[in-house]
């Protein structure tokens, strides 16, 4: 069985297929300068930077049945821990279509209609084995985990990309799904004095790598 990694996480892993024009969206229609696949999602991007930096990390969110599974085999490469994962034959990435016009703007056209969150008994011995979790917008679909992560020990961290709505409510820090109380000493701990709808983060320490410059690696073409 493999060590069961420091920081885990769950949430949508997305493939986007990508399409750059010529012209600005404004414009209407345009040529095709150049298309492109990449795999991302946040929580899957955050697990891939943790891992380039040096860190230990598992996705434990719902994966497809298929070993050769193109979202799990970007994981793997990517030095992301996927043992933990549960396993069910219909779970599907969010699918993107992405139009990137030539000024910048970008046009995105998904479809969430996919398993998403973890198994509602995830078990605790192996949350209970971790120091972090983190979770984007859909980890509303288990909440209940998230709490008894709390209830564990474990840092919280949400990547909530919604400025309201349920899952901006139910996982800001004012609600018992944030890892650490505010103000609260120690590693993880929640910076924020009172909650806002960015939701609950760590705060990188001084000195420190920068995460968001490593996940930039991990989009690639396919």
């Amino acid at each position: 069985m493999p060590t069961i990694p420091t920081i885990l996480g769950f949430g949508a892993i997305a493939i986007d297929d990508i399409v750059y024009v010529d012209q600005p969206l404004s414009a209407g229609k345009g040529e095709v300068l150049q298309s492109a696949r990449a795999f991302g999602g946040n929580v899957a991007t955050a697990l891939a930077a943790v891992a380039r930096l040096g860190g230990t990390a598992g996705f434990v969110g719902w994966l497809g049945s298929a070993e050769d599974d193109a979202v799990l085999c970007d994981l793997v490469a990517s030095g992301v821990e996927t043992a933990f994962a549960p396993r069910h034959p219909d779970a599907r990435p969010v699918r993107s279509r992405i139009t990137v016009g030539s000024d910048g703007e970008r046009f995105i056209a998904y479809d969430d209609d996919a398993m998403l969150g973890t198994a509602p008994d995830f078990p605790d011995d192996i949350l209970s084995r971790a120091t972090v979790l983190i979770v984007d917008s859909y980890a509303i679909r288990s909440l209940d985990v998230v709490a008894r992560a709390r209830d564990l020990g474990l840092a919280i961290l949400g990547d909530i990309e919604w400025s309201s709505g349920a899952a901006t409510r139910d996982l800001r820090c004012a609600r018992p799904t944030c890892g650490r109380r505010p103000g609260t000493a120690g590693p993880g701990r929640c910076t924020r004095s009172r909650p806002t709808s960015a939701g609950c983060r760590t705060r990188a320490g001084r000195g420190t790598a920068r995460p968001a410059a490593a996940a930039r690696g991990r989009w690639r073409r396919s």
